[in-house]
């Protein structure tokens, strides 16, 4: 008996093909599926919200709005604005599926790359409202400041 080296080995080739293309496509569904899992966990997320800042347990209104839109990606951004519809910061937020009502996120001011920090994010879903601790981590000297977003309904 002897043994056919080129289909042998084609088939070998074409097995390992195979098996490539099914872990990409594995891949990607899991992608897509985490992705369409966010959008509908977190489906109310996107819209505006005015800026409390919190200050020993008070409430201080900022003036300002932030604006929360979903990204492709199922991930979001959010947009602070002064009173006059000025853009002061930008961020991207991540929320988790696996600690429902829970994100992290990454700021910076507008026109100033050099200013950013971090954010943690924690909805509360009786009052429609997020929770942002933020620590601007620009220099060695640290600073962490407290926000509620509420919910403006529209």
């Amino acid at each position: 008996m002897t043994i056919d080296w080129p289909n042998v080995v084609l088939g070998f080739i074409l097995g390992v093909l195979g098996h490539m293309g099914i872990l990409k496509f594995e891949e990607r569904r899991q992608k897509y599926k985490r992705i369409a899992d966010l959008n509908k966990t977190y489906s109310y997320l996107p819209g505006t919200y005015a800026n409390y800042r919190v200050k020993d347990g008070t409430e201080e209104p900022t003036g300002g709005r932030i604006k929360i839109v979903q990204l492709a990606d199922g991930s979001f951004g959010a947009k602070a604005l002064h009173a006059n519809g000025v853009m002061e910061w930008s961020s991207e937020i991540k929320m988790s599926l696996e600690c429902k009502g829970t994100g992290t996120g990454r700021y910076k001011y507008g026109g100033r790359p050099e200013l950013y920090g971090t954010q943690q994010i924690t909805y509360i879903h009786e009052t429609r409202s997020l929770d942002v601790l933020s620590t601007n981590t620009t220099s060695g000297n640290t600073s962490v400041f407290i926000h509620r977003w509420k919910r403006i309904e529209e």
